[in-house]
C-alpha cells in the first residue's frame, strides 16, 4: 500500500468519526439511546486510535495541503459537544433543554483556541469531553431501572408493611416512593436542592398526592450565590 494511500485511509477514519456521529442523532430522534451511547463510544474509539495512526503514517509529510488537525476538530466538536447535549435533551437528563446551551458556544471557544492541545493532541485545561458526562447521566438511569428490576420484590416485602406515616431522612429523587403500599404516607426530607426537580418528578410518576412542600423556616437566612441555603426541609406525600 503507497504512503498515500496509507495517509487517506488514516483521514477517512477520522472523518468515518463523523458519520458515527449522525447515525448517533438519527438514534436519539428514534428515542434508541442504548445505540446512541454505543455509537458514542465507538466515536470516543475511533478518536482514541487515529491520531496514533496518522502519526505513525507521517500523514503530514505526505499529505502536507490536508489539516487533518482541523479534521479531527471538527469530528470532535460532533462528537463531543453536540451529539452528547442532544442526548442530554432528548433523554430528560436535564432539569431544562437551556442547561445544555452553554457547553455549545463554551466548547466553540475552547476548540478555536490555537493552543487548545499539546503537540500530541491531548487537550491543555478542561476538555469538552461532554459525551462522557452524558454516558455517565444516562448509566445512572439505566442502573436504577437494573436495580428497580432485581430487588422490586425484596423492597416491596420491606416496605409494604410499613407504618401509616413514613419518614426518610435524604429522600434523595424519592427512589423508594415506587415500593410504598397505597395510603401510605411519607414526609421526604431532601435538603439537596439539586434533587428537589427530580423528588417532584417521582412523586408525580408515581403517583403521589402532595399534602405540603414546606421549605425553610421564614427566618433561616438565604445568600443569593449559594443556592443550598434555599432548601425543601420536607414534602408530605401519599401514596395513591
Amino acid at each position: 500500500m503507497s504512503r498515500v494511500a496509507l495517509a487517506l485511509g488514516v483521514h477517512g477514519l477520522t472523518a468515518s468519526g463523523a458519520v458515527v456521529g449522525v447515525a448517533a442523532l438519527l438514534a436519539i430522534g428514534a428515542q434508541d439511546f442504548s445505540l446512541a451511547a454505543l455509537l458514542m463510544l465507538v466515536a470516543l474509539f475511533i478518536d482514541s486510535v487515529d491520531g496514533t495512526l496518522a502519526r505513525a503514517a507521517r500523514v503530514k509529510e505526505v499529505l502536507p495541503r490536508f489539516d487533518g488537525r482541523r479534521l479531527d476538530d471538527m469530528v470532535d466538536y460532533l462528537n463531543y459537544v453536540i451529539v452528547p447535549c442532544v442526548f442530554l435533551v432528548a433523554g430528560g437528563l436535564l432539569p431544562h433543554w437551556w442547561a445544555a446551551a452553554p457547553p455549545i458556544p463554551a466548547s466553540a471557544y475552547g476548540f478555536s483556541q490555537v493552543d487548545a492541545k499539546t503537540e500530541d493532541d491531548f487537550f491543555l485545561g478542561f476538555p469538552s469531553y461532554w459525551n462522557v458526562i452524558a454516558i455517565y447521566a444516562w448509566l445512572l438511569e439505566v442502573l436504577d431501572g437494573y436495580q428497580h428490576r432485581k430487588y422490586a420484590a425484596l423492597k416491596r416485602e420491606m416496605f409494604g408493611g410499613l407504618s401509616h406515616t413514613v419518614l426518610e431522612l435524604g429522600a434523595g429523587d424519592g427512589a423508594n416512593f415506587r415500593y410504598l403500599a397505597p395510603g401510605t404516607r411519607v414526609i421526604a426530607i431532601e435538603p439537596n436542592v439539586h434533587m428537589h426537580r427530580w423528588l417532584r418528578a417521582r412523586a408525580a410518576r408515581h403517583p403521589f398526592r402532595v399534602l405540603d412542600w414546606a421549605g425553610e423556616a421564614p427566618d433561616h437566612p438565604q445568600l443569593l450565590a449559594v443556592p443550598e441555603t434555599h432548601y425543601l426541609k420536607c414534602a408530605v406525600l401519599q401514596a395513591i
